[in-house]
């Protein structure tokens, strides 16, 4: 279904779908995936994160060192600091945020209330 999805339909070449001729053989399409992991989590999580026995036999990263970042963990630590202590919002956009509320009907002590 990958094969399908990626080389077949995204690439705008045959699929297997009922409707389509095969020509008397077998259609091969190209689909073709570069990843550069120094662009990505970087080369040395690439390298840490590449083979099983990297998790068991590694020696301890020293507690200053930043930790290898994987998918999602950048938005659950945020979720998590901004859980803790709130989102910061500036002057401007706090005071168009009160206007709005009053032009629906919530007075502004009301929504200070509920900070």
């Amino acid at each position: 279904m990958v094969t399908e999805l990626l080389a077949g339909a995204l690439s705008g070449g045959a699929t297997i779908q009922p409707g389509n001729e095969r020509r008397g053989g077998t259609v091969n399409n190209m689909f073709t995936m570069l990843i550069d992991p120094a662009r990505m989590a970087g080369l040395d999580c690439s390298a840490a994160r590449s083979t099983a026995s990297s998790t068991t036999s590694r020696p301890r990263r020293p507690p200053t060192a930043r930790p290898c970042a994987g998918p999602g963990d950048p938005e659950r630590l945020a979720r998590e600091e901004r859980t803790r202590t709130g989102i910061a919002v500036d002057a401007t956009t706090w005071e168009e945020v009160l206007e709005a509320g009053e032009k629906v009907g919530l007075a502004r002590s009301a929504a200070l209330a509920l900070i």
